[in-house]
């Protein structure tokens, strides 16, 4: 039998969660559950037959099937053959039998109902993973560029009045204001060109993750520049950077930055 390893594991969790599906684990305990019945259901049998059984070992003992009457069977080759049959043991083994066939009928019964339930509820449950927007994803991708080219015209080494000046100038119109007041309060905050060489040149982008209809995850790298690397090519690094956009008044803003020419609090 295969075992799953950790790589195939971490698949199948993930296509489930992108699906909005149940997770593996919740699967794996629902089947667990539908086993565990399954198996006290064979108990429930096994005790059944056990103690019909006892009664009809018992009553052999106590000598209670008295005489039984005489019953004539045809064998194989046409000849009758009598054998001897109380009617209360004909009975007591009927109902064991009988009672195996009800033990059987509820298993199969749980075992239907299970698996018929999980089926509806991956066919009938509505999908909890609301598609991107396309034209979301294009402002995102146009406010994130014009977001990192205007980084390296704000100057932190500067005085505070003219940080904010040339926060004011080049990004209030790209941020929140929730992110605009946390910038002109913690200058440490600010993202920006923090020596003259090598400078925040551009934003290249590598995924966007929709958290939900309003806000959306841009994670990236921040490129870097020198003269050299502007004069012959190439860039001179590259670092991290994670953003995080909201959508206001129709508007995509950027809300929080992580990363990048930042230094690390």
């Amino acid at each position: 039998m295969h075992h799953p390893n950790s790589y195939e594991v971490r698949v199948v969790t993930t296509f489930l969660d992108d699906q909005g599906l149940p997770s593996l684990g919740y699967l794996v305990q629902l089947f667990l559950a539908m086993e565990d019945l399954v198996a006290q259901a064979g108990q429930v049998q096994f005790w059944m037959s056990s103690r019909i059984d006892g009664i009809l070992s018992f009553l052999r003992q106590q000598g209670h099937f008295g005489s039984p009457p005489l019953t004539w069977l045809t064998d194989g080759s046409g000849d009758r053959v009598s054998v001897h049959r109380s009617r209360r043991e004909h009975v007591l083994e009927m109902n064991s039998m009988n009672t195996n066939r009800f033990v059987k009928f509820i298993v199969i019964g749980i075992v239907l109902f299970l698996v018929i339930s999980v089926g509806e509820y991956f066919l009938l449950k509505p999908s909890t993973t609301t598609p991107s927007n396309p034209a979301d994803i294009n402002a995102i991708y146009q406010v994130v560029g014009e977001f990192g080219a205007r980084l390296k015209d704000v100057v932190i080494t500067t005085s505070d009045q003219n940080v904010i000046t040339a926060v004011d100038f080049n990004l209030k119109q790209l941020i929140t204001d929730r992110l605009y007041q946390v910038l002109v309060q913690d200058k440490i905050r600010i993202p920006g060109r923090y020596v003259s060489s090598p400078w925040p040149e551009r934003i290249e982008i590598a995924s966007v993750q929709m958290l939900d209809s309003g806000s959306y995850t841009v994670n990236g790298s921040q490129i870097v520049m020198t003269d050299d690397t502007l004069a012959h090519g190439g860039n001179a690094g590259e670092t991290p950077i994670t953003l995080t956009l909201k959508k206001v008044k129709g508007a995509w803003l950027v809300d929080d930055v992580v990363g990048g020419t930042q230094p690390k609090a």
